[in-house]
């Protein structure tokens, strides 16, 4: 189990499966199923969508303009990412492009990640 963790928020990933890895979201104590995809998916996009590289904008709200970083199957939830300064801004939506919520990641907490991501 990876456990990606900023403030209360929590985002774990089983990679029992590596072929088929569920994620969840928990904020404190509440838990909502994002879906499912390959350890190998799952890894490359959560590297190459949240490093330094420029991406193309898929949309601008909440004054930061986003990027597409992965999809998930099953529940067809979406992250998005936004650079803030050094600092990163996630947003992930459900299949209708409703916002579930809005993760702020700072650097320090960025490069944990990055490092958790790039040993499995």
């Amino acid at each position: 189990m990876i456990q990606l963790s900023v403030n209360n928020y929590r985002i774990e990933i089983d990679i029992t499966n590596r072929n088929w890895c569920k994620c969840w979201l928990i904020i404190d104590d509440n838990s909502t199923y994002l879906g499912s995809e390959s350890l190998e998916y799952l890894k490359e996009h959560l590297l190459t969508g949240l490093d330094d590289d420029q991406k193309k904008i898929s949309g601008h709200v909440y004054g930061h303009d986003f990027s597409w970083v992965l999809s998930l199957a099953e529940v067809h939830t979406t992250l998005y990412i936004a650079k803030n300064g050094q600092d990163r801004i996630l947003l992930l939506q459900d299949t209708n492009g409703q916002d579930i919520c809005i993760i702020e990641l700072p650097n320090d907490k960025y490069l944990e990640w990055q490092n958790q991501i790039t040993a499995i």
